[in-house]
């Protein structure tokens, strides 16, 4: 179907177009049909459905190609997303007139003042509804009975209401000129007309002086009561017109002068109550009409309507369209959820209401906290009202499904995650649902058990159902795992009030040993720590203060000559003389640079007292999971999981210490026990027999070697070979393919050539030549071993 065209513009349109034109407006139409296909395609992604400026681009496309069916789908599409303003309401009713169906059209207009308070919305419908009374498709009384709501929902209008009660007067008075009726009702309307304050309303005031004596005394009481308030409100009215130019009137964007301007007039009407509560709540529609897209606005309504109006299904109209117009307000879908509930709205249509709501916060990338918050509390209260006599398997089933509900936007582990599983076990507790409380706390404190507040929140709900040895057994587990003082400040002072509340005298002492005890002990643990990064802050600036010159070592490939593999060696530049020499050739300052770094590796890993070994760890498992492990031993001091120094990856043990024998004594009672899915092996550390044996692999307790391995030190290993394992060590060399090397900085040597004997250094200073003891022996000058290299064969 398409709209049909009035017949002088299709004339003139026919008379004007020629066969070139054909071909443009063929290509015109070929566009939009590609325009209409992009725009339907945005619209049908995720990412469009929400977006209005498509929505409007796609009406404007449909309603110039003419297409009236694809476009009535479209904008009742958009009227389920969006509030429509009155001028698309308008158009619409337009367009259904123009295939000559005025029934749907009022039906459309009705349909805009549910969405705004709009008087030419109110006076497009009596047009259209006067012109089907004309034509006697429309009784008088109902078209009467339209002017009477129109007078009802605008006629107290202070800026254009006028305009309605004009046409009413004028609809009476042209019955009663054709003789339809005999009835005098243009009197009555005035007389009404003159007790309300509008704009305008003194030319029908100067009128009523000179009719009857009833429409004198209207005016002369107009003159005497409203006047005053038609002046006042002219004041405020042209404030809010002022402010409405400075806006941008008609986008819904609102600044703060406008929005106070609107509440000004709000307060006035409050405070005077012309025509008692029709008239704040006119002005909260005006206001909305002008500020739709601001939410406080919207919220200050609501407030209204629940406070002084007391109409639950007038609330929940209204929060309705307050979250069509800003559905990014967390606050004003929370009102809406309760709104529901209020009105008594089943299981299924809150849950729907829920959804719809994480779907609009999480497109504007809101926190959906105490939305979830909200819609627990509505399944709480549903489980007393219906279920309350229902076993505890419905009900726990009923709250666990209520959290997997509330959960479906928040992230595992995150604080939203955390805040709404914190409320539904407070919720198991209120319903007597111990097991599943518990097993809600126990998931929640695996991702959040480092901090004391959830320890104490676990502890002190389980206290409120009246299980006091779990709530002190909960408190007592969280004192081994929180990591400050702080948190177990925080923790210990709340151990200490439910012990004075339900504990006994040794109960309460006994808490308060636990707690020194691990205050003493995270106390000493972060001296440790402070100390060990001012040891670590010291070296490194030593080893930055000191200087470092590397050797430059090039390589060059030689093509082979003859049968023979030569190889050349030039070493430019020599070590500077005098200085003392490493192991290996490196200058002492540089192998104690080593040392200390190693050192550093090295730190806090000697053998230690009061130390049990762990094997057979999950590669998974942290030293936080370690000392979670041990956590029900007092006097634990320490945890360490050893890793490789390459990747830090778990090596599969570990070392836990203690404060005392004691500790260990207990600590070995949990061999074979299950770890994440793995039997540990638990072994009391024997630092006596490392040092003994000169090794710091296992066994020598939390200050023991980082990585297993040989315990020889870096010095040991690849000593250079002697004797004739040396000469064999040279032969080959010698026969590989020939290379040049060439050496720059500090004289780099084998450091068997480096170290020289005594009597060679002493032979040396006398002019002596030194001898070598054997073919093996290294104690040759730098140029008997350079000769030695060059020697072919």
């Amino acid at each position: 179907m398409t709209i049909t065209e009035d017949p002088m513009e299709s004339e003139d349109k026919e008379m004007n177009s020629s066969g070139d034109d054909d071909g443009d407006s063929s290509d015109d139409e070929e566009l939009v049909q590609e325009n209409i296909k992009r725009l339907s395609g945005l619209l049908a992604s995720p990412e469009g459905e929400w977006n209005y400026e498509t929505h409007l681009e796609l009406l404007r496309v449909l309603r110039k190609s003419g297409e009236f069916d694809k476009l009535n789908e479209a904008r009742e599409n958009m009227a389920r997303k969006f509030p429509i303003p009155p001028e698309l309401w308008m158009e619409w009713a337009d367009d259904l007139l123009k295939i000559g169906d005025w029934k749907a059209s009022l039906q459309v207009l009705d349909r805009g003042k549910s969405d705004y308070l709009s008087v030419d919305l109110a006076l497009k419908s009596l047009n259209i509804a006067h012109e089907a009374f004309l034509e006697g498709s429309l009784p008088e009384q109902t078209l009467r009975q339209m002017y009477e709501d129109a007078l009802g929902e605008c006629g107290s209008v202070f800026r254009n209401g006028i305009r309605i009660w004009q046409a009413f007067i004028t609809f009476e008075a042209e019955l009663k000129e054709s003789g339809t009726t005999t009835n005098d009702r243009t009197s009555a309307l005035l007389k009404r007309l003159l007790s309300v304050p509008l704009q305008g309303v003194e030319e029908e005031a100067s009128k009523a002086k000179d009719g009857g004596d009833e429409l004198k005394t209207a005016a002369e009481n107009w003159n005497k009561n409203v006047k005053y308030h038609n002046t006042k409100l002219l004041n405020i009215e042209n404030r809010i017109i002022e402010n409405e130019k400075l806006a941008a009137g008609g986008s819904g964007v609102s600044t703060p002068e406008l929005w106070s301007a609107w509440k000004t007039l709000i307060e006035y009407e409050k405070k005077h109550e012309i025509q008692g509560l029709s008239r704040v709540r006119l002005a909260y529609e005006r206001s909305i009409s002008c500020c739709f897209l601001l939410a406080e606005c919207w919220i200050e309504y609501a407030q209204f309507v629940f406070e002084r109006l007391h109409d639950k299904k007038l609330r929940v109209t209204t929060l309705r369209r307050a979250v069509r117009n800003c559905p990014w307000s967390e606050e004003l879908w929370c009102q809406y959820l309760r709104a529901l509930e209020a009105l008594s709205a089943d299981k299924d249509e809150m849950i729907n209401a829920f959804r719809e709501a994480l779907l609009h916060c999480q497109l504007h990338r809101l926190s959906t906290t105490e939305l979830s918050l909200c819609y627990l509390q509505f399944a709480k209260r549903y489980i007393d009202r219906t279920e309350s006599e229902a076993s505890s398997e419905v009900r726990a089933e009923a709250i666990l499904d209520a959290q997997k509900i509330a959960l479906e936007s928040e992230e595992d582990g995150s604080p939203g995650w955390c805040t709404v599983s914190l409320f539904t076990g407070k919720i198991g507790a209120e319903l007597k649902l111990e097991e599943q409380c518990k097993a809600i706390f126990e998931k929640l404190l695996q991702k959040r058990g480092k901090e004391a507040y959830w320890w104490v929140e676990y502890a002190q709900t389980l206290h409120k159902i009246g299980d006091y040895k779990a709530a002190t057994t909960a408190l007592k587990r969280g004192s081994y795992v929180v990591q400050s003082t702080a948190e177990i400040s925080v923790l210990g002072s709340a151990w200490l009030e439910i012990e004075s509340l339900s504990g006994s005298l040794e109960s309460y002492e006994y808490a308060r040993s636990i707690i020194s005890k691990q205050t003493q002990t995270l106390e000493e643990r972060k001296r440790a720590r402070e100390e060990k990064e001012q040891r670590k802050t010291k070296r490194m600036r030593h080893n930055d203060a000191a200087p470092r010159r590397e050797p430059n070592i090039a390589f060059r490939e030689e093509t082979q000559s003859g049968s023979r593999h030569e190889i050349s060696m030039d070493i430019q530049g020599k070590a500077p003389e005098g200085q003392p020499k490493g192991a290996k050739g490196e200058s002492k300052g540089k192998t104690k640079a080593k040392t200390s770094e190693k050192d550093d590796d090295m730190e806090d890993n000697g053998p230690e007292e009061n130390t049990v070994f762990v094997s057979n760890l999950s590669f998974n498992l942290t030293k936080d999971g370690l000392a979670e492990a041990f956590a029900q031993i007092v006097g634990l001091k320490e945890a360490r999981v050893i890793t490789r120094q390459s990747d830090h990856a778990s090596r599969g043990y570990g070392y836990v210490e203690f404060l005392s024998d004691e500790g260990v004594v207990e600590a070995l009672k949990l061999n074979r026990k299950i770890v994440e899915g793995r039997p540990i092996i638990v072994k009391r550390s024997n630092p006596a027999a490392a040092a003994a044996s000169g090794r710091r692999g296992r066994g020598s307790g939390l200050k023991g070697r980082k990585e297993s391995g040989s315990g020889r030190s870096d010095q040991s290993q690849h000593q250079p070979p002697k004797g004739e394992a040396a000469q064999r060590h040279l032969t080959k060399r010698l026969d590989r393919p020939r290379r040049s090397i060439e050496i720059s900085g500090r004289g780099l040597v084998p450091a068997a050539v480096e170290r020289k004997s005594t009597e060679q250094k002493k032979g040396e200073q006398d002019g002596g030549e030194a001898s070598m003891e054997g073919p093996g022996k290294a104690n040759m000058t730098q140029d008997d071993f350079r000769s030695l290299l060059l020697k072919k064969n």
